[in-house]
């Protein structure tokens, strides 16, 4: 990694030539759980790559822009995608902030027989010009299947003056429309593991209703079980949208205790 970081020190120092750039990229070495890559993102091309054969099962020829970003796992790429937009975005806007911005993800990804590792990616943002026209970024993948807890996506996005709640605000604020506010109530219920007759239960509603309910999630989520709704929903702010929406509850439920507790 502290070969990896020079590297990045010595690309963001200067406005380096093409010659250097890949003189520097060929003089890092990667073991059998990585691969390394520059993305020019004007060009939309990967313009140098190695260690794919290893990770992934691709060939350092074949592998292209598009075989690496259609890699996703099918939960996980609108998330991903969204992250790496706000990045450059942000970078773009302030690029007369400096050019040391760095974009970390941990995901699932697919190798070419079709099976599934998690990666940590490791981006960093440089050769942006004053006006914005040139943008690299230098990414290293590394499989990190064995360390991972869950499948969830996690991203940790850092930028000189970058307001962190801000951007994260950036990210989940296209999902907060996506569930009712009953389907929140559903969705905490279910991530207790009870059955739909003891969520009806709890919520004053039908057995049949909360079925209901739960197809209706599933299909907005694409998810078939409540442990891949989990990790759907957890980089998209929706868990934080379900404590909200059980604290509204809660304090409505407190007033009106409140209020029959005091009628003369």
């Amino acid at each position: 990694m502290k070969g990896f970081l020079d590297m990045i020190h010595t690309l963001l120092e200067n406005d380096i030539s093409l010659e250097q750039e890949l003189t520097g990229f060929e003089e890092q070495k990667v073991s059998r759980n990585e691969c390394l890559y520059i993305v020019d993102f004007n060009k939309n091309e990967l313009i140098h790559k190695k260690g794919f054969e290893n990770l992934l099962g691709y060939s350092d020829e074949e592998m292209n822009a598009a075989l690496l970003f259609e890699g996703y796992h099918p939960q996980d790429k609108e998330i991903i995608t969204k992250v790496i937009q706000e990045a450059i975005l942000y970078t773009l806007k302030h690029s007369s902030e400096g050019d040391q911005n760095s974009l970390y993800l941990k995901y699932r990804r697919r190798r070419k027989d079709g099976t599934y590792i998690t990666v940590l990616s490791q981006s960093f943002i440089y050769d942006l010009d004053k006006n914005g026209k040139r943008l690299k970024s230098i990414t290293r993948l590394t499989d990190v299947s064995f360390t991972s807890e869950n499948d969830g996506v996690s991203f940790s996005f850092q930028a000189k003056n970058l307001d962190q709640e801000s951007f994260q605000w950036k990210i989940h604020e296209a999902y907060l429309d996506l569930f009712t506010s009953r389907e929140l109530e559903v969705m905490n219920e279910m991530f207790k593991g009870i059955t739909n007759r003891e969520i009806g239960e709890n919520l004053f509603i039908s057995e049949h209703t909360v079925a209901t309910h739960r197809k209706n999630i599933y299909k907005k989520s694409s998810c078939s079980s409540v442990n891949e709704l989990y990790i759907y929903c957890e980089p998209k702010g929706i868990l934080n949208q379900i404590k909200n929406n059980q604290k509204e509850k809660d304090k409505i439920s407190e007033l009106l205790n409140k209020s029959m507790k005091y009628t003369p």
